[in-house]
Formats: structure tokens, C-alpha cells, sequence
């Protein structure tokens, strides 16, 4: 069977010349649908993938930030008037979620914190005045929250605490914003994060 079409003259006869049978344009249409459908699936694989990339790399950029501020805050701080800490993780206590120092002899004592409520890190320049506390990071959801995060004050010859050197642990996660599965289920991306800082402070 032929489906053609009937015109006049010139155009006509090239009409009926490059006319189609029915099977092949259900061929042509089939063919059609398959290249459709797998430029979608392609499309669909390059998205997730981009996401994820995304994810990770906001991720990885928040951590820095993070160690980065801890970082330059704790370098500034007195050697000789050490670290304190306080408020013990209930699962071991070497660790901490509290230190306390400050800049030199006579200045106001300050401290650093973990607050859990607000998976954020707090930063108080005078504990003895009240409502001064700076939020010195924040997670926010659906994109990086601080899980965990603690000190731990390393040791000097002889197993005794080292008071200048903090080593400091951090469990992030992307709160499955780049939507991994595994099975059925959404898994976050974990990063888990530490480093070490001398205070070098007068």
C-alpha cells in the first residue's frame, strides 16, 4: 500500500516519486522514538550526575570554611594561658565539645563550642558578659550539616596534655541533597574531616 499524495504538474510527480509506504514511516516513527528516548535517559544521567558533583564539591568547600575560620581563630590565641576544655563526648572523655582560652594574660577568657541543637559552631569573645556569642558557622539544611564535632587536646613527652596543640574533629554530611541511593533510600554523602592547630599567641 502506498499513502502518496495527488498534485499537479512538476510538484506532483516529485511528490509521488519520494512518497512513503506505511511500514516504513511506522519504521521512521519507531526509530524516532527510540533516539528520543535515549537522548532523555542521557539527559536524565548527565543531571544526576551534575547534581551529585555539585553536592560534593559544596561540601567539600563548606569543610574548608569551616577548618579555615577554627583555624585562624585558635593560631591567635595565648600559648602560654593554654587550652581548657570542657563539656566531654559521653562516649569518650578525651574528647570535647567546649574549649576555653584566651589572647594574652589579663584578657577576657573566651570559648568555642559545638552547639548540637543548631549543628553550629559558636563563638563566645567574653564569657563574662552575657549575649556577645557570634555564630562562627552554620549548617543549613539540604545542603551541609555538621553531625559531629569535637577537640581533643594532644600530648607532650610523658603522655601529659599538650594545652597549645588541639586536634580537631568534624563529621559532615550533605543532608542528601545530591539524592545517592542505595537500594530504595536516600544516603547522605559523609565527610569526615581533621586537623591539627598550634596556638601561637604571646
Amino acid at each position: 500500500m502506498k499513502l502518496s499524495i495527488h498534485l499537479p504538474g512538476a510538484i506532483g510527480r516529485r511528490v509521488r516519486q519520494a512518497a512513503f509506504t506505511i511500514v516504513e514511516l511506522w519504521v521512521g516513527m519507531g526509530v524516532a522514538t527510540l533516539c528520543l528516548g535515549a537522548v532523555g535517559v542521557i539527559y536524565v544521567t548527565m543531571a544526576k550526575e551534575h547534581r551529585t558533583a555539585l553536592a560534593d564539591a559544596v561540601l567539600e568547600q563548606r569543610a574548608d570554611e569551616l577548618e579555615d575560620k577554627v583555624t585562624q581563630l585558635l593560631r591567635t590565641m595565648s600559648a602560654s594561658q593554654a587550652i581548657t576544655p570542657g563539656s566531654p563526648v559521653s562516649t569518650n572523655s578525651s574528647m570535647y565539645r567546649l574549649i576555653l582560652f584566651n589572647a594574652g594574660s589579663g584578657l577576657p577568657q573566651q570559648r568555642l563550642y559545638f552547639d548540637t541543637a543548631q549543628s553550629a559552631i559558636i563563638y563566645d569573645p567574653n564569657i563574662a558578659l552575657g549575649g556577645d556569642e557570634q555564630t562562627l558557622w552554620k549548617s543549613e539544611t539540604n545542603s551541609v550539616v555538621l553531625r559531629d564535632f569535637y577537640f581533643t587536646l594532644l600530648m607532650q613527652p610523658g603522655y601529659k596534655p599538650d594545652g597549645t596543640l588541639v586536634s580537631v574533629a568534624m563529621q559532615l554530611d550533605d543532608d542528601m541533597a545530591s539524592r545517592r541511593r542505595s537500594g530504595t533510600v536516600y544516603v547522605p554523602n559523609t565527610l569526615y574531616r581533621e586537623f591539627t592547630v598550634r596556638l601561637r599567641g604571646p
